[in-house]
């Protein structure tokens, strides 16, 4: 789902001057999402210093509360409540404003790693040296194809959103090619 994110919030940002309701209910679906992720992940087991499973909840919340989980708190909410105190200004309805506040999001592709190595440790007792090293191979390609994927995509957002800036859209490569 983080994936979708990545691809429709930039591209939502860059196409029109302002966000209306609609298009923020769509990224709110999102928004929420990433925010039960995160309330899923608070309630993740592990082993306590004997190496037996943490069984009081609170020690797992504790062990498992991380900066992570308040940023994804931040980026969800506050630009909708800073739009509902702010209405007459208008300023948090702009797209780029919008942008900024979810552009935090995209360190989330930094727990691909992480979710990797989870992986690769929960088969290790399962799998030969040789399986485990496949999985590697094959993590380490799809880690590059999406991370080089969400990179091309972030610097066109970026690129149309700078030359609609400078209203210069119709002389870059996008805008010489016809696309509105």
């Amino acid at each position: 789902m983080a994936i979708i994110y990545i691809f429709i919030c930039p591209y939502i940002v860059v196409s029109y001057d302002e966000i209306n309701p609609k298009q923020r209910g769509r990224l709110l679906y999102f928004d929420l999402f990433l925010v039960s992720d995160g309330i899923f992940d608070l309630f993740m087991g592990f082993d306590d210093v004997d190496g037996e499973p943490e069984k009081k909840v609170i020690n797992v919340i504790k062990g498992n509360l991380s900066w992570r989980f308040f940023m994804e708190i931040f980026i969800s909410f506050v630009p909708n409540i800073l739009n509902i105190y702010f209405r007459e200004e208008r300023i948090f309805i702009k797209s780029w404003v919008y942008g900024l506040f979810k552009i935090f999001r995209y360190l989330r592709l930094s727990e691909f790693d992480s979710l990797f190595e989870d992986i690769k440790e929960f088969h290790k007792d399962s799998k030969t040296e040789h399986e485990l090293q496949v999985m590697s191979r094959n993590f380490d390609i799809c880690n590059f194809g999406v991370t080089t994927l969400v990179n091309l995509h972030m610097l066109t957002c970026a690129m149309v959103m700078l030359s609609q800036a400078k209203e210069e859209f119709q002389d870059s490569w996008l805008g010489g090619a016809g696309v509105e």
